[in-house]
């Protein structure tokens, strides 16, 4: 800065420092006034009494799940409700799925275990974001009426050509 010109340029230099801090000012205060008003937005349904519904994931893994009811479509030499022909020590099995970043779904054989079979079984299990795809240890199966009173997974399932869908009914144990 020439000594001549010191106080215009200092004045346009403090103009500009002035202006550049009421600009950073603004900024910071615009984003604290959202910060607090999303908190107070949260704070609000809290309050309210209000709590934000659970995901799909997170219903699926509050519940204990047992199967107890299962049909195939288009029915089967007369039959469509097949649930009777499942074994008695497959009844009792439940499903507890545990949600987060390792998704396990624990298969427990109940008190009435089939033959060969382990007590618990531990494998894998993803819901895709829509809810409508559950994936258990890379086999797929249709998601339909997750609640917490329950939901039906379908298989598609061929036989002699002919296709069929089976509808597995779970509900909280």
């Amino acid at each position: 800065m020439a000594l001549s010109n010191w106080p215009e340029e200092s004045n346009q230099s403090i103009t500009n420092n002035f202006i550049m801090k009421k600009i950073r000012i603004f900024t910071i205060a615009a984003l604290m006034m959202g910060f607090v008003s999303c908190q107070k937005e949260e704070n609000n349904d809290q309050r309210n009494g209000e709590t934000p519904a659970p995901t799909k994931q997170e219903i699926l893994a509050s519940k204990t799940w047992l199967l107890t009811g299962m049909t195939i479509s288009p029915a089967m030499q007369g039959v469509s409700d097949i649930f009777p022909m499942v074994d008695a020590c497959q009844k009792d099995n439940t499903w507890k799925f545990t949600n987060g970043s390792n998704k396990t779904l624990l298969i427990d054989e109940g008190s009435n275990m089939c033959r060969d079979s382990k007590q618990q079984t531990t494998t894998t299990w993803d819901l895709n974001d829509a809810g409508d795809k559950l994936t258990i240890d890379k086999y797929d199966y249709s998601m339909k009426d997750l609640s917490t009173g329950g939901f039906k997974l379908e298989e598609e399932w061929v036989e002699d050509g002919k296709h069929y869908t089976i509808t597995s009914v779970y509900s909280p144990r």
